[in-house]
């Protein structure tokens, strides 16, 4: 199991967020895992109070069930990467990554750190949902690719959890540390939470 600290229990007391105190680091991976647990949740909330939701969408946009099938895609595929650069890490063939510029950084302060993600950027072919995503499976895959990740840190010490970067999947040439891409997963699912709850409220927007 992940290390839990004492940032947990501050990460306990923030419903519907994050607390800016838990640092992105593999000391706080155990906080910052609980927390993407909360925001899968949130995500799923409105779905579980209401089932018809998960097929309801404005016209030409993205039902509920697709915002979710689109997290847990994102989810699939930075697990997959982790998975892999954990094998490289141990091998001795995970390079550190270069120095982040001031753009990266930025973003990082701002989106994943601090949970502000902007709305309208256009979404990654690859991130693209199916047009009608089996609800059941959709909402198993979200659980376990979550699992994945902390899976992944339950292998690693602390310094190897802060060792271990992908390339960032929606733009190649930044990259993610474990702790950061779990941080930057429950921010997403965060931003399509009130996308799903616009479309339960039905005023979904751009």
């Amino acid at each position: 199991m992940v290390q839990a600290t004492r940032n947990d229990e501050v990460a306990a007391r923030m419903p519907r967020g994050h607390h800016a105190a838990v640092r992105l680091t593999g000391d706080n991976l155990g906080a910052l895992c609980a927390d993407l647990n909360a925001a899968l949740e949130e995500l799923t909330g409105a779905l579980d109070r209401e089932p018809g939701l998960w097929q309801r969408g404005p016209r030409g946009r993205w039902t509920a069930g697709q915002h979710v099938a689109h997290v847990g895609i994102a989810l699939a595929r930075t697990a997959d990467g982790f998975e892999a650069a954990e094998q490289r890490l141990r091998s001795g063939s995970l390079p550190p990554p270069a120095r982040r510029g001031i753009m990266q950084s930025l973003f990082l302060s701002l989106v994943v750190a601090r949970g502000h993600m902007p709305r309208g950027a256009r979404t990654a072919p690859w991130a693209v949902p199916p047009a009608a995503p089996a609800r059941a499976d959709t909402l198993d895959r979200l659980g376990r690719d979550a699992r994945r990740h902390a899976a992944i840190g339950e292998r690693l010490g602390v310094d190897e959890r802060d060792r271990l970067w992908i390339a960032n999947p929606f733009l190649a040439r930044w990259y993610y540390r474990l702790p950061e891409m779990v941080r930057a997963h429950a921010v997403h699912a965060r931003h399509h939470r009130k996308l799903v709850e616009e479309i339960a409220r039905g005023r979904a927007r751009g």
